[in-house]
């Protein structure tokens, strides 16, 4: 029903069965590899001068469908375009091959589809028209016949375009989660969850496609063959379906769905690799976080993830329903009927450093200026994700500080609740309990009058936030350096003037002097022929 890149092909590993939507079929007739078709007395552009065209050239004719071209093929069915002879309507029709139609557990799995397709009638579901059996002098076809989408897989989306915005792969998830919430309470688990069987049509609504691996929870289903091998897309698998396949419920479609969610913001698998390497890691390699690979996601959404993902069923999200939930408790989606609350406008002008000066609440956001203490410099790294600091001890050697417990690198992240701050790891550990309290690359917000959610009780601007992050390296610093004072503070090459002041504005909050904001950059070379000099004049 689409086509997939070469590069689709690459990374998902179906194992029981891959359409391969790559390669372009020449249109050439008859598909005997296929299944033999019955060669009727029309062909698609048929005039009545053409009652002589030769048998080899004319369409193969399934039943009441002109077979036009094939869209993909593969170990468990072939996919084509075709066309209703009365109806004139263009539709996907697809077939058990003919070396298949003989294996009553391939036709067996092949109604089950069929079974599943025609119970759903959903706009984010495919739509089944027609299935049957048609028989040919020498075969029976055995033939399931379904919309025809126009447009193209998320995994065609994410190859072409890259990785989708937060805010994009929200908009997929929710569609995906509204169409396993009707697939499920139907009793049908997909078990095959993935970018390549989903589809945007031109008018970006999703649709779920090839349910050829689901079963029929309700009806006391299973699938023998899931007793013996892997059933589904390994890179897309939950724990449960590689472990126990016939075993599995409708939580399976919702780590496959959490897991599509990584590809759709990372733009590549959870876990790649050999197959069973994959397999191994789905069972007991920790997921990723989302925010240590992309700092520009929310850490709602990464929240949403961990949660889609967790290995044990226990702890994962419990249906699409709950989900839908989540995503409208969070505020990552607007619960329909409710009215749309808006970024509110702030008509004050004044400057960052009043709004700063005005709004300095808390006292981890307060610091004793240390500009008439003795003078000790250091250096901080203040990074986007991590932040480190370090100092020049009498043997001109640096030192860095841990920041985090026995750790060296500070995690940027800040947990709120009222008066309670944690941050660091302490903050981390909240991230998936109350990912709504957890402040993130908050370097990002600079240049907004407030946050929009409070810190410390209340609405603050975004350079307290950084503000806190640094008055925890001081005081850690202060622990290893007791004269640390002033500081020269790295940030990222691409700060623009209102970033540098902003951050300045930070250290004055947390009560630092700062020398110097250098570019890390320019900071890496200048250090190191500093310490060269001093060195050589140790000599």
């Amino acid at each position: 029903m689409s086509n997939e890149t070469p590069r689709d092909r690459k990374e998902p590993t179906d194992i029981t069965r891959a359409l391969d939507f790559g390669e372009s079929t020449p249109r050439r007739w008859p598909l005997e590899e296929d299944f033999e078709f019955d060669f009727g007395s029309e062909s698609p552009s048929e005039s009545p001068s053409e009652s002589s065209v030769p048998r080899e050239r004319r369409a193969p004719i399934l039943g009441e469908y002109i077979i036009l071209d094939r869209l993909g093929a593969g170990g468990m069915g072939q996919v084509y375009r075709a066309r209703h002879r009365t109806m004139d309507r263009e539709v996907a029709v697809k077939v058990l091959p003919r070396r298949l139609s003989s294996d009553a557990h391939a036709v067996d799995r092949f109604y089950a589809e069929v079974r599943a397709q025609g119970r759903m009638m959903h706009p984010n579901i495919v739509t089944a028209f027609d299935a049957g059996c048609h028989r040919t002098r020498t075969n029976s076809v055995h033939y399931l016949v379904m919309e025809l989408i126009q447009g193209e897989s998320l995994a065609q989306r994410v190859g072409i375009q890259g990785p989708m915005s937060g805010s994009e792969a929200i908009k997929v998830i929710e569609q995906a989660a509204v169409a396993l919430e009707y697939a499920h309470g139907l009793g049908i688990v997909h078990r095959d969850i993935k970018p390549g069987n989903m589809m945007l049509n031109q008018q970006g609504t999703l649709k779920i496609l090839d349910f050829g691996l689901a079963v029929l929870r309700d009806l006391g289903q299973s699938d023998e063959v899931g007793k013996s091998q892997l059933i589904g897309t390994v890179e897309y698998m939950s724990p449960e379906q590689i472990n126990t396949p016939d075993l599995v419920d409708y939580r399976t479609d919702l780590y496959s769905l959490g897991a599509t969610l990584f590809y759709l913001l990372i733009g590549r698998p959870m876990f790649t690799g050999e197959v069973m390497q994959t397999a191994l890691a789905q069972l007991r390699r920790a997921p990723p976080a989302l925010y240590e690979l992309r700092s520009d996601l929310d850490l709602r959404l990464d929240s949403i993830f961990q949660w889609l993902v967790a290995k044990d069923v226990v702890d994962r999200c419990p249906s699409a329903h709950h989900l839908l939930e989540k995503l409208y408790e969070l505020g990552l989606l607007v619960r329909p009927g409710s009215s749309l609350s808006g970024r509110k406008s702030d008509s004050r002008k004044q400057d960052i450093r009043e709004g700063a000066t005005r709004e300095r609440p808390t006292s981890i956001g307060q610091g004793t200026s240390t500009s008439r203490k003795s003078f000790g410099p250091f250096g901080i790294d203040l990074g986007m994700i991590h932040s480190r600091s370090s100092y020049v001890n009498q043997e001109f050697k640096i030192e860095q500080v841990p920041l985090d417990g026995e750790l060296l690198e500070l995690r940027n992240m800040v947990y709120s609740d009222q008066g309670l701050v944690r941050i660091g790891s302490a903050a981390a550990d909240q991230r998936v309990q109350h990912p709504e309290q957890i402040f993130y690359g908050t370097q990002r917000w600079y240049g907004l009058p407030m946050l929009e959610k409070p810190f410390g009780g209340r609405r603050v601007p975004p350079e307290v936030l950084v503000a806190s992050i640094l008055r925890q390296i001081i005081l850690q610093t202060r622990s290893k350096y007791p004269s640390a004072s002033h500081a020269v503070v790295t940030v990222p090459g691409c700060y623009d003037q209102m970033h540098r002041h902003s951050t300045k504005i930070a250290c004055s909050i947390a009560g630092l002097e700062v020398l110097q904001l250098l570019d890390k950059p320019l900071a890496a070379a200048l250090a190191h022929c500093e310490i060269e000099a001093r060195l050589a004049q140790a000599r």
